[in-house]
């Protein structure tokens, strides 16, 4: 069985369009833009399929693509990576030319493996609460202690998501220890910004991953997910209202969306009027705000414990919050 390796993405510059990211797999190449500070929303400008590639040429940084009777140049912003772009696509061009395998696809099996993904919640919700206090203790004088210990949260809690297997290695930091070093306040900002995209959008779950054994007493990837996009969410609200952002109402809204979806779930105790009444509370005064987002937080911080704890009942392993 062959197995699918990860996307390349990088910075590129589409030929009389403009900059954007430029995404490229087994099967296509993609060219899109990104609007908004942290959870990108993403515009498709260009999406071509491998199979509709004519000629692809490369020249220096640019990557000359006709397709279809078109022709796109991309001129790609990191010069390393130019060789490992052209050759991923040379490679899906020579795929194509061979004749294909008789083979039936393999159906997958159901699988039970809610310890897996409540360990994958649980490291990823400490990776991107430390990640966004990094954040924090940049706005204003900045405490490089403070700055420090977070980033050691940080590289703790990594270090726990990639024990649990090869796809968590999306996830780089050297960037931000670099940062660090040179006490670069603004460039390790932009790092740790670079690591929450990183992680948001990895954490959005293939939909095509294994089933899952339907149960009403455990928690399911959807539950799992929607819990990491909330306490995510959640950050990014408490910093927009450290900076005054002037996304904080759309950001408040996004959270609202996401606690609804997760009071849906089988297993949720949440209680809509509670978080009713502390989200009525964000757009008010900051003594206000500031015990809205608490409340807010609390019952994020209920629904973790008792996701745990469902888990925990069938298997004493399943790791603690820090």
């Amino acid at each position: 069985m062959s197995t699918t390796k990860p996307s390349i993405v990088v910075k590129a510059r589409l030929r009389n369009f403009g900059n954007g990211i430029l995404e490229v797999d087994d099967a296509a190449i993609k060219f899109f833009v990104e609007t908004g500070r942290l959870r990108k929303h993403r515009e498709t400008i260009r999406n071509i399929p491998i199979a509709e590639v004519d000629s692809l040429e490369r020249q220096e940084n640019d990557l000359s693509l006709t397709w279809k009777e078109n022709n796109d140049v991309f001129a790609v912003a990191e010069t390393s990576k130019v060789p490992e772009i052209h050759e991923r696509i040379s490679e899906g061009l020579k795929q194509r030319e061979k004749p294909a395998e008789n083979v039936a696809p393999e159906t997958p099996k159901p699988i039970d493996n809610t310890k897996q993904l409540v360990q994958e919640m649980t490291f990823t919700i400490e990776v991107s609460n430390s990640l966004f206090k990094i954040l924090e203790q940049l706005n204003g004088r900045v405490n490089w202690k403070l700055v420090e210990l977070a980033y050691q949260q940080v590289d703790q809690a990594t270090t726990k998501l990639r024990s649990l297997g090869t796809n968590f290695t999306f996830l780089e930091l050297n960037p931000i220890s670099a940062a660090l070093q040179q006490r670069n306040p603004k460039d390790i900002a932009d790092r740790s910004l670079d690591a929450l995209r990183a992680v948001y959008k990895h954490f959005n779950y293939d939909e095509t991953a294994p089933t899952e054994i339907p149960t009403q007493n455990r928690p399911n990837r959807q539950d799992l997910k929607l819990l990491v996009q909330a306490f995510y969410v959640w950050n990014d609200l408490k910093l927009g209202a450290l900076v005054s952002d002037k996304d904080y109402e759309k950001e408040a809204a996004e959270l609202l969306k996401l606690l609804a979806e997760l009071a849906k779930q089988p297993t949720s105790k949440i209680n809509m009027d509670a978080i009713e009444t502390s989200y009525e509370k964000l757009s008010l005064g900051k003594d206000r705000q500031k015990e809205g987002l608490e409340a807010l937080k609390a019952i994020l911080e209920l629904r973790r414990e008792d996701l745990l704890q469902l888990v925990s009942n069938a298997s004493p392993e399943t790791p603690q919050p820090n």
